[in-house]
């Protein structure tokens, strides 16, 4: 560990949760302790407050803190956490994207000394939009696959030598404890693990897919909860296969469910960088997810380290498995393939040297930014305040992300 490094402390905006972005931020960090800077978790409200009082995370209290649990305001709320941030002398904070209103909006108005690093989790325009609306206020905006730079530089005005890919990463060590008992023949095993919606995941696509796999041995297992949860439940009972919902879990049972399937099928629409899918290679379960342009085929190498498919396509999907199925031999081959890329590429440690050099260089040159806003005129900019999309009706928003999507990517 750098001593010359501990005193510098971050906070990462974002309070536990089964989400990607808290994953990462807790993957986050574990890598930058073994740089020896600090990142803790700050909640504010009454319903953080709630939210963390969850025994599913329990583990996590001693790595974070609500703050303003009793100001009854969004504005209050906001006077808290400067005061709390200050207080505890924190040299910076993640913000990251979709976390909550004041979560984003407070880069607006944190003081000149504390830094300030935004992260893009996903590639949706609602997201990009979020974004820009605290753009200018940030040091530096991070985003995991080349995709989320490449449109907030092009399409959202972001300056470029401002805003940077850094990949996610994963404990290896997690995954590779987990030694897969996979079967050289007989039923294979499928997993699917996420927030159950089909708007950007797509969930709806996994039945439609094994429904046309009829005569083989296969198993379903879903993890998760979502929005969605009953309607697929319906739909997956109609299928020939076995299937098990287990609910959510806690992240600590994530490799062990990963050790112990064949094929991780993943058919979301939308997604910026799916932990998921690294933890999936990780561990040796053969990803079987949608071609999402800069996204998941910058992870996966399709027919080496997995199988990418077009998510219009459910046939496609359905091919791939029966493929999976009927050679053992190649599945294995792509299985040890995916490993060697997560050890490679996708390493917690990997991403914990990146964070921390930007972290130091920022502390030593930060650019220049407007001068913080007045906490007694706290005001939600355009992009973070509900948009005219929250009139639409849920089953139309689906179909015009994916109109843009074709449109425009």
């Amino acid at each position: 560990m750098n001593i010359a490094l501990t005193e510098l402390k971050f906070a990462s905006l974002c309070i536990p949760h089964l989400g990607g972005p808290f994953i990462f931020a807790d993957n986050l960090r574990h890598s930058l302790a073994d740089q020896g800077i600090e990142l803790r978790w700050v909640g504010v409200g009454t319903q953080d407050q709630r939210a963390v009082e969850d025994p599913l995370f329990s583990s996590q209290n001693a790595f974070g803190e609500v703050t303003g649990v009793n100001a009854p305001r969004i504005e209050d709320q906001a006077f808290e956490l400067v005061r709390h941030l200050c207080e505890r002398r924190y040299d910076g904070v993640l913000i990251h994207v979709l976390a909550g209103e004041l979560q984003a909006n407070i880069a607006r108005y944190l003081p000149a000394q504390i830094l300030r690093i935004m992260i893009v989790h996903s590639i949706t325009r609602g997201t990009y939009r979020y974004a820009r609306a605290v753009r200018d206020y940030v040091h530096v905006t991070i985003g995991a696959s080349p995709r989320i730079p490449r449109d907030l530089v092009t399409k959202f005005g972001f300056p470029a030598e401002r805003c940077l890919q850094i990949p996610h990463g994963v404990d290896i060590r997690r995954y590779c404890a987990r030694q897969a008992r996979r079967q050289a023949n007989g039923r294979l095993r499928i997993l699917s693990l996420g927030r159950i919606e089909n708007q950007s995941k797509g969930v709806f696509r996994i039945p439609d897919i094994l429904g046309r796999l009829k005569g083989l041995d296969l198993r379903l297992t879903v993890v998760g909860d979502g929005p969605d949860l009953e309607d697929l439940k319906n739909r997956a009972s109609k299928l020939d296969c076995p299937v098990d919902f287990t609910g959510r879990v806690s992240n600590d049972c994530v490799p062990e469910l990963f050790g112990q399937h064949d094929l991780f099928l993943m058919p979301s629409y939308f997604e910026g960088f799916p932990l998921t899918l690294i933890e999936a290679m990780a561990a040796g379960c053969v990803p079987v997810v949608s071609r999402i342009r800069l996204v998941t085929d910058q992870v996966v190498d399709h027919g080496v380290t997995g199988w990418l498919f077009e998510a219009e396509n459910p046939e496609s999907a359905a091919a791939i498995v029966r493929r999976a199925y009927s050679d053992r031999t190649a599945l294995r081959s792509v299985s040890q393939a995916a490993q060697r890329k997560a050890r490679e590429s996708f390493s917690s440690v990997r991403m914990g040297e990146s964070y921390a050099g930007l972290m130091r260089s920022l502390k030593q040159n930060r650019p220049p930014i407007p001068e913080p806003l007045s906490l007694s005129h706290w005001e939600l900019p355009r992009g973070i305040r509900p948009g005219i999309s929250r009139f639409l009706p849920e089953s139309i928003k689906p179909l015009l992300r994916r109109w843009r999507e074709r449109l425009f990517y």
